[in-house]
């Protein structure tokens, strides 16, 4: 993962070094992600040099950042009249102390940058929805709160698009965040069109200015990559298969407390909605 970011910090080009004669061409030309992470590691070890510390700098302030924000948006949703207190207080201690995210965020990882960009992208789309508008009637006054919604749609839009152009992992936060855009109310359909483009133009940018006329060849190796790392399909065989690799893997524990928390919170959307 640092491979790239420690060649890039001392001159060289975006290349896997340690990596040579690898089958993918990573050693010529690494392509295995979007650049995003990369490239700010990067930055890090060129100012800070490379050492234990600065290889878990960036994932470490963007884990405390991540946990911030998370509180923060429990707190606007209490105040929004969104939420009980108690369940607020409950779900923030999970996210916060839950023993497998502090793992993951002790390794130098994209996880935690792709978590703080996401919450923040959704803080800015919950704004727009979810925040009572004032109800002060001035000349111009509709205007200047059309004017506020657009940037606060567009600033979450390019926070997820920066976000999936971290990881392809993404994905499944950025897409509900899509998807709020799509089916909000309060959001026209010229500022929803506008969000969804520039949430899908931001990663294509960032990739073509990156990898130049070479984009196709490292969308290949990206998605040949992807091909031998996707699990097989179906949620009962992917929960099998970590279930057999996470007693001799720390990272596969990890990704199955997320998986069976994943599908524990739809079970329980899933009963809520139809015994309601």
């Amino acid at each position: 993962i640092n491979d790239p970011a420690v060649a890039l910090s001392r001159g060289r080009c975006l290349v896997a070094p340690s990596f040579v004669d690898c089958s993918l061409g990573i050693d010529k030309l690494f392509a295995h992600f979007p650049p995003v992470f990369i490239y700010l590691q990067a930055v890090i070890f060129r100012v800070f040099g490379v050492s234990a510390y600065s290889l878990r700098l960036l994932t470490t302030v963007m884990s405390i950042a991540a946990a911030a924000v998370f509180v923060f948006i429990i707190d606007r949703l209490y105040r929004w009249n969104l939420v009980e207190r108690r369940t607020g207080l409950l779900v923030a201690c999970l996210y916060t102390l839950g023993a497998p995210v502090i793992i993951l965020h002790r390794m130098s990882r994209m996880e935690s940058l792709i978590e703080c960009l996401s919450l923040i992208s959704l803080y800015c789309i919950l704004r727009v929805i979810c925040r009572i508008p004032e109800q002060v009637e001035v000349n111009g006054s509709n205007k200047q709160r059309a004017r506020g919604t657009m940037v606060w749609v567009l600033m979450g839009s390019l926070l997820a698009g920066l976000s999936l152009a971290t990881h392809p992992e993404a994905i499944t936060a950025v897409l509900p965040i899509g998807l709020l855009i799509l089916l909000a109310a309060r959001i026209n359909l010229g500022q929803k069109v506008a969000a969804v483009a520039l949430l899908a133009l931001t990663p294509s940018g960032i990739w073509l200015a990156t990898y130049g006329r070479h984009w196709q060849v490292a969308l290949y190796q990206m998605l040949e990559i992807a091909r031998y790392k996707t699990p097989e399909p179906s949620f009962s065989r992917f929960g099998l298969a970590l279930l057999r690799k996470s007693t001799s893997s720390q990272h596969d524990f990890m990704v199955l407390f997320f998986f069976v928390l994943t599908v524990s919170a739809m079970v329980l959307v899933m009963i809520r909605t139809l015994s309601a």
